[in-house]
């Protein structure tokens, strides 16, 4: 231990750790190599910092105390700006850059006083530093390290267990060819009501159209679930979560078991076991990517030396609105051309991967065989990158999935996700012509909102549920309430001959940090029918 007295690694521990720890608390959304570029850039940054100050200063351990309370300083500024946003004291708003940076330029100029004229023998703190520092960043190793290690026995525990396939309770008839299955989720893609009522935007030409192509349209359909790994989980394992499993209840919040479900879902596992071949796709959002899948398409923007090399990513965005960076974009200090050059990157990797996926499904219609398609395309969700005419929105934020500057205003995100919408409609049209005319036999396709807008209370459980099925048989099972946790109970009853009971179309609400707590709520459109026939 007495080494640590004399080697200087607390600039390097400090400067690592803000990273490392954003990248712990957002493990479950975030692949581990979005992080790989900011660890090296911030251990670098603190070299070369540690390398001017001691030619300054003339003392390596003074030179360090001064890194790590400047990196202190840049890595905070963004979290303590945060946490004083839009509070107030004595009826006085403080949540304002002016104030902030005011109290970080005193901190600044006594910090550096007292460092380089009060402290007499900096070595002393070496030690003491070196070691708080690296118990702070091998506290959040661990906690990634016991994260990927629970996902990973959690997953080889499901694969090696008793199936949950449902291969036996199905009678296929005889002679028929599979369908192949396309099961396109547009995220936060809500009801046509709900788009006229709340958003005063009528996609009625888009569902016409639909259903002059065959498609039948669930005009009263809610979620089952108001967030994505939650809808999915249930509508893929065909129950709810409850009685998937008593965990999944309050007062855990933990979710990460319920990727487990999401992963080895009984859908996929039984459609594989018929022979099918599970076709999967980069959706930008871990939780839905499925790696374990027969075909799985990807614009290869997750490999470690994109993260190197590549545009700044979604965590780098993230990351950077926590640091002293936060000041420099919100006072407008960037000059315009270094805003685009910094911010543009993650929306165009964005924007373009939607296109990736919407173009590669029609791909997949040419594999040979039967095969399940699951596609997850992260819009109309914010952040808006489309116009109404597939426009290149241009941005001048961090991106973010959520908390989108942009859309802050109710007015500027019902503008956004309109014109996405009518952009998607026509992508969406598109890709269901090209399926329809590359298959042989006639395809299932379920074109369906994993959850509502959250920013209409009330309606945020409304859904787009659309359906083709090959003939009568699927269509006639179908009702205008029909929820996601009925979708392949209805699938597998109409085309793989089994006699599964349909669930009551419950929309189950839950607040933020609460994932397991289920506030039903009724249809807010009161021509719709709420019991499931």
């Amino acid at each position: 231990m007495k080494k640590l007295e004399h080697w200087i690694l607390h600039p390097f521990l400090l400067g690592a750790y803000p990273v490392i720890a954003l990248l712990a608390y957002n493990m479950a959304e975030i692949n581990v190599f979005s992080a790989l570029r900011p660890v090296i850039l911030a251990l670098v940054a603190a070299a070369i910092t540690l390398w001017v100050l001691n030619l300054l200063l003339k003392n390596r351990h003074r030179a360090a105390l001064v890194t790590s309370f400047l990196l202190l300083l840049v890595f905070l500024y963004g979290h303590a700006f945060n946490l004083i946003e839009k509070a107030y004291i004595a009826g006085i708003e403080i949540g304002h850059h002016r104030y902030l940076a005011i109290l970080w330029l005193i901190l600044l100029v006594v910090g550096l006083w007292a460092i380089i004229k009060k402290i007499q023998d900096p070595q002393r703190w070496t030690r003491p530093l070196n070691v708080f520092g690296l118990l702070l960043l091998v506290f959040q190793i661990i906690q990634i390290l016991i994260f990927q290690v629970n996902s990973y026995i959690s997953i080889r525990q499901a694969d090696l267990s008793v199936s949950n396939s449902i291969v036996d309770q199905l009678n296929l008839p005889a002679g028929d060819a599979l369908p192949d299955i396309y099961y396109i989720i547009l995220d936060t893609y809500t009801r046509g009501d709900t788009l006229q009522e709340v958003f005063g935007y009528d996609n009625s030409a888009f569902l016409n159209s639909l259903e002059q192509r065959g498609f039948y349209i669930g005009n009263c359909s809610q979620s089952n679930y108001s967030y994505t790994e939650a809808s999915l989980t249930s509508s893929l394992n065909m129950q709810f979560l409850d009685v998937l499993d008593e965990k999944f209840a309050p007062p855990n919040q933990s979710t990460q078991d319920m990727m487990t479900l999401l992963q080895n879902n009984v859908t996929m596992q039984t459609l594989r076991d018929l022979g099918y071949t599970l076709v999967a796709f980069e959706s930008g959002y871990p939780p839905t990517e499925f790696h374990n899948a027969d075909v799985y398409f990807s614009p290869q923007s997750t490999s470690p030396a994109v993260q190197v090399i590549g545009s700044i990513n979604s965590f780098e965005a993230m990351l950077f609105q926590t640091t002293i960076g936060r000041l420099f974009l919100d006072m407008h200090l960037f000059p315009r051309g270094l805003e685009n050059t910094l911010f543009d990157s993650a929306y165009l990797l964005h924007r373009d991967r939607i296109l990736y996926e919407f173009d590669k499904v029609v791909d997949a219609s040419s594999i040979p065989g039967p095969k399940i398609s699951f596609v997850h395309i992260l819009a109309p969700h914010n952040p808006f990158v489309f116009g109404p005419d597939g426009e290149v929105l241009l941005r001048t934020t961090p991106f973010t999935l959520n908390g989108d500057v942009d859309a802050m205003e109710l007015t500027s995100y019902i503008a956004g996700y309109s014109g996405q919408v009518s952009y998607l409609d026509k992508l969406t049209l598109e890709t269901v012509d090209a399926i329809l005319a590359n298959s042989n036999p006639p395809p299932i396709i379920i074109v369906q909102g994993d959850h509502g807008s959250p920013r209409t209370p009330g309606w945020n459980m409304t859904i787009l549920n659309a359906y083709y099925f090959p003939d009568e048989n699927g269509r006639a099972l179908l009702y205008p309430s029909i929820s996601p946790v009925n979708t392949f109970r209805v699938v597998f009853n109409a085309y793989m001959g089994s006699n599964l009971d349909l669930l009551n179309d419950l929309a189950c609400n839950s607040r933020d940090g609460r994932p397991y707590e289920c506030q039903v709520l009724p249809d807010p459109n009161p021509q719709c029918a709420v019991a499931t026939p």
